[in-house]
């Protein structure tokens, strides 16, 4: 999952910005050692953003790392502290080389929790403090139910992301791949095979569901018309006329 990407970040507009990091850095060049915030502290992450080679999350670090216990007590910390800007919210990234505009990759938490296969109490802990996170696409398109299937997640994690974005099941990403193709590298063909099934019946179900509300809605444009109508006629038929 990490590798490089040929995918291009927005040039950055603000050359006051860039100049004063090239300063402290003392060259375009990266430090040798992350800054890593302290848990708690009041560390801002701009549009939610943040580089991986120069401010990661904790939150990120703590995951990559699998210290699921460490990260589970970041996500309940914040919780409890009612705190504006949540980790779980920040987008962690990485440039193919410091100050490029070519990215490597770029991921929410919750995929990250997916790509290192987390358990479920964390992937669920992640899902309740950023609930849009399962609907977020990653630089390659992939959900985290792409991840999740890729990386042959417990049917418990499963059904968690399919239950609060059950849309998610249709979602293609930029390999045209919707998550239940990368089933057919799982290392369990049988269960692969029983849960693209399952997909593609709820996406066909989702699909007559919309049908069926395009067919009210069109119900309901022919009544407005005939009441329409109706109404234009029972003034003109109140109107007196001229003599």
């Amino acid at each position: 999952y990490h590798h490089a990407r040929t995918t291009h970040l927005p040039i950055r507009k603000n050359i006051a910005k860039l100049s004063l990091t090239m300063n402290l850095f003392g060259s375009s060049s990266p430090p040798d050692t992350k800054k890593i915030p302290k848990n708690g502290t009041s560390t801002h992450y701009e549009d939610n953003e943040a580089d991986y080679d120069v401010s990661p999350t904790e939150l990120y670090v703590a995951i990559e790392s699998k210290e699921w216990d460490k990260a589970l007590g970041i996500i309940e910390e914040e919780k409890s502290k009612n705190l504006k800007q949540l980790q779980s919210m920040v987008w962690v990234f990485r440039r193919e080389k410091f100050e490029s505009d070519i990215m490597r990759w770029r991921m929410l938490p919750l995929h990250a929790a997916l790509f290192f296969r987390a358990p479920f109490k964390l992937v669920k802990a992640l899902v309740e403090s950023n609930e849009e996170g399962v609907k977020e696409q990653d630089d390659v398109g992939m959900l985290p139910l792409h991840i999740a299937f890729k990386n042959y997640a417990d049917d418990e994690v499963i059904g968690l992301l399919v239950s609060k974005y059950s849309l998610a099941a249709g979602v293609r990403d930029k390999k045209n791949k919707i998550p239940v193709d990368y089933t057919k590298s799982a290392s369990s063909p049988e269960r692969g095979a029983i849960i693209r099934s399952y997909s593609r019946g709820l996406i066909e179900a989702e699909g007559k569901h919309i049908d069926a509300l395009k067919r009210e809605i069109e119900r309901l444009k022919s009544e407005m018309k005939v009441l329409k109508a109706e109404n234009l006629k029972l003034r003109r038929s109140k109107t007196p006329t001229k003599k």
